[in-house]
């Protein structure tokens, strides 16, 4: 259900954020009428880092010579390519997304005599049709040619917009920090990354009226814990520390954020607090969280090929790192 406003006025933060999702959801929904595809069938692959994958030679017989020997013709896989475009409100018909679907057997697929623009087409629809669909092949349906895919009918999907849900300790604030003399609660910091958030809760969350009524009173930041719980901050979480302990945030560039920023973020507890600890790799879910957890870089989709082979996975040529085989081979390296 959506969310009214009495006279449509927006008056706070929260009203903001609850206009923002009643009008951003439905052009979301949306999003899928204005994509279009386009599906290319191509000799060579490029990944973002340079490195090219080409398609293998395989020998094909095409015939006889005069001594009854065969003749053969060299014939050159390939790889499907789609680009996805979005008609903008300005008409403009642009190209913002580009993936490797994977290599082709260009033998077998030129027997097929595949229609690229039927794919293309059903793959419209599919992706139309209130939500994408699942892609795994579809059982062909009664009085349909064998092997036709059966596109779904369109159906009708009914938004849900929900407000947002105000309760104790929606947000934990494991490794937040703030300084333990009074004030309290003026400015609380947290490490992400390379860099510490700050947040101030009296800036941010504070109304127009309270800041005009309240700008001299030394005492405006009193309401600032209950503030807090009032957005759901657990704050028996945050941790008051000495200046002293504060001395990492000197290490590292400052940024100020608003409330969304700071308490969607995860936590790298600063200071004499030990780092929560990292996801393992049996919980990874990406290549890059599974390496991330071993506490290396991701490798390069050349060094990946090698490693695809190694592991019994298919052959290093073909791997481009679609989202098939990168789930292939995160599952073979975590044993599973």
């Amino acid at each position: 259900m959506i969310t009214q406003r009495a006279n449509d006025l927006i008056n706070d933060a929260a009203e903001l954020e609850q206009a923002a999702i009643n009008n951003v959801v439905p052009v979301l929904q949306g999003m899928a009428w204005r994509l279009s595809y386009e599906i290319k069938i191509a000799p060579s692959v490029k990944t973002a880092s340079g490195f090219m994958q080409k398609g293998t030679a395989q020998r094909v017989v095409v015939g006889q010579d005069k001594k009854g020997q065969p003749k053969y013709k060299t014939v050159f896989n390939k790889f499907a390519v789609m680009s996805l475009f979005i008609n903008t409100e300005k008409g403009t018909h642009s190209k913002f997304a580009t993936i490797v679907l994977g290599p082709v057997d260009w033998i077998l697929f030129n027997k097929a005599n595949v229609n690229l623009g039927q794919v293309q087409a059903n793959i419209s629809q599919r992706t139309t049709a209130g939500a994408v669909v699942s892609m795994q092949p579809k059982p062909t349906e009664a009085g349909a040619p064998a092997g036709q895919i059966v596109a779904p009918a369109p159906t009708q999907v009914t938004p849900v917009i929900t407000a947002p849900k105000i309760a104790p300790n929606i947000y934990p604030a494991i490794g937040v920090f703030m300084h333990n003399q009074p004030p309290l609660f003026a400015t609380l910091y947290k490490k992400v990354g390379n860099e510490i958030l700050s947040f101030e809760p009296y800036a941010n969350l504070a109304t127009e009226e309270e800041k005009i009524r309240l700008s001299q009173d030394p005492g405006k930041f009193a309401q600032n814990e209950q503030k807090l719980k009032d957005r759901g901050v657990n704050t028996a979480q945050i941790q008051a520390v000495q200046f002293l302990d504060l001395s990492g945030v000197g290490k590292y560039p400052m940024r100020s954020v608003n409330f969304n920023e700071f308490f969607v973020y995860t936590i790298t507890p600063i200071g004499t607090i030990a780092p929560q600890e990292p996801k393992t790799v049996a919980l990874a879910t990406t290549l890059f969280e599974y390496y991330k957890a071993k506490g290396e870089p991701l490798p390069s989709v050349e060094e990946r090929s090698k490693l695809y082979e190694q592991l019994g996975l298919g052959t290093a040529i073909y791997y481009t790192g679609t989202y098939e085989q990168n789930t292939k081979l995160l599952s073979s390296l975590q044993g599973k």
